[in-house]
């Protein structure tokens, strides 16, 4: 497995604008959360264009939006909004220029760093690498930045990390998304939600 740094791609930037305005708004909406106040989960399986996703595990996580496109779903945390979880599947169309798992990889990084050019984020870190699952290859992107826009502490260093999977939808025309993140104080920790997360990462059968 080779991981890549975000400065070491190169080359042609693809259209990534419409669906990064998709997937920013969708973690804005879920920042100003105090907390998540959707539906209890009861190990549902959500179908998104065929695709099966799998909730995360725990009663701790509630299903806070669903449409056709989209699934998220959000942790309650002692600390309540200073410590948000969030995981969300998405469908997005596939750029023509996304034929394989190299050209995948190179969507991913670049949206990665579309999404973080705000002025109020500062990408601190972030490497991608391909895995190959039973259903094809997929894009993985760690990541972390820091985020000085919270709305309810303005100013103050929030830092954002997590992990972005995307996969080739087997319709040929689509991209799955699988996204999971948390933010927190400067100076926190990440909680470790592994073994909650894991039937979530397993969805589309990778």
């Amino acid at each position: 497995m080779h991981i890549y740094s975000i400065g070491a791609i190169i080359g042609d930037v693809l259209n990534t604008k419409t669906e990064l305005i998709i997937l920013i708004a969708v973690i804005a909406a879920c920042a100003g959360c105090a907390g998540p106040g959707g539906t209890g989960l009861d190990n549902e399986t959500v179908s998104l264009g065929g695709v099966s996703i799998h909730p995360p595990e725990g009663e701790m996580w509630k299903m806070t939006s669903r449409d056709a496109k989209q699934v998220t779903f959000m942790r309650k945390t002692e600390k309540g909004r200073e410590h948000s979880v969030t995981a969300f599947a998405m469908l997005l169309p596939r750029p023509k220029a996304v034929t394989d798992g190299k050209s995948l990889l190179k969507y991913a990084l670049q949206a990665t760093m579309e999404g973080y050019r705000d002025k109020r984020y500062t990408l601190r870190d972030s490497n991608a690498w391909l895995e190959t699952g039973k259903n094809g290859e997929r894009a993985v992107v760690k990541f972390s930045a820091e985020d000085r826009g919270v709305p309810w502490n303005p100013g103050e260093i929030y830092i954002m990390s997590g992990e972005d999977a995307y996969f080739l939808h087997p319709n040929g025309k689509t991209l799955l998304l699988l996204a999971e993140s948390q933010r927190f104080p400067a100076g926190a920790t990440t909680l470790d939600l592994g073994p909650e997360l894991a039937p979530f990462k397993a969805s589309a059968g990778n």
